[in-house]
């Protein structure tokens, strides 16, 4: 427990937590199952940044509003990865954010699958999971590849209109090409416009307006490159990071399929 970023995920800009965001408050534990199977579980509270009216009166001075507290928000996450082999490694997650109430109980069973306490607590919650492999052929080459899902209809899976709320990610990273301390990564991330976002605003996969996961959020892209090595006596990186960002739209228009990537407000 304390407050501090989980980092779930094999990649530089991960896609499921990363350091991205302000730390937060949590508890939580990591429990090896197994030589080559281990859970992880963690509950935390986030700001949702959404001023709470009911507390507009309170904090006053002069009859002006000075300070004011923000709308509950919280997020529960837990994780199974899973050694299939020294050489394959499978990670599998799944993640809630809830608001307007306290740590909830259900959200307190790490064992239990999320999406369907979600369902079962009448579907106002924003519900993530995410997948993870990694293929490691030589102890110097790693490859990996994330598929982040924010939402999922699988009956219109193949359909124009879908609800198919995806965010991809593949990877290398390759060491000792020149000598025995040098690495080199290459890796690609792709977000679907309409993911961390959820049809209530304030069960956004954001803290502080800083989106938990990936760095650029929704609608964005990124190309990331980069190579270390330690060459007399000091350690050199090397990094390029090319990446660009689209507007917003809003997820549950159909019109959204029209609109072409990018078209609009590029970063």
């Amino acid at each position: 427990f304390g407050k501090m970023n989980p980092e779930w995920g094999e990649g530089n800009s991960k896609l499921t937590f990363s350091d991205k965001s302000p730390s937060f408050p949590l508890f939580g534990f990591n429990w090896n199952v197994k030589s080559n199977i281990s859970v992880e579980y963690f509950h935390g509270q986030l700001i949702s940044s959404i001023p709470d009216l009911l507390y507009e009166d309170v904090y006053t001075d002069g009859g002006n509003t000075t300070k004011t507290q923000t709308i509950n928000r919280n997020v529960a996450a837990h994780r199974i990865i899973w050694d299939i082999t020294d050489r394959i490694r499978i990670n599998a997650m799944e993640s809630v954010i809830y608001a307007v109430r306290g740590i909830d109980f259900h959200y307190l069973m790490p064992f239990i699958p999320f999406w369907s306490l979600q369902h079962y607590l009448g579907d106002t919650d924003n519900i993530q999971m995410a997948g993870e492999i990694i293929y490691s052929p030589s102890n110097r080459l790693k490859l990996y590849g994330t598929i982040f899902m924010d939402e999922w209809a699988p009956e219109k899976t193949f359909e124009e209109e879908n609800r198919n709320w995806f965010a991809y990610q593949g990877g290398l990273t390759w060491a000792q090409l020149l000598n025995d301390s040098d690495q080199l990564r290459l890796e690609f991330t792709w977000t679907d416009s309409r993911i961390y976002r959820h049809r209530f605003e304030v069960n956004d996969f954001y803290s502080h307006n800083f989106p938990l996961g990936f760095w650029a959020g929704p609608h964005a892209e990124e190309f990331f490159f980069s190579y270390n090595i330690d060459f007399l006596n000091m350690q050199w990186e090397m990094k390029l990071s090319d990446a660009k960002r689209g507007e917003l739209q809003y997820q549950y228009d159909n019109s959204i399929y029209d609109v072409v990537r990018y078209e609009d407000i590029v970063e």
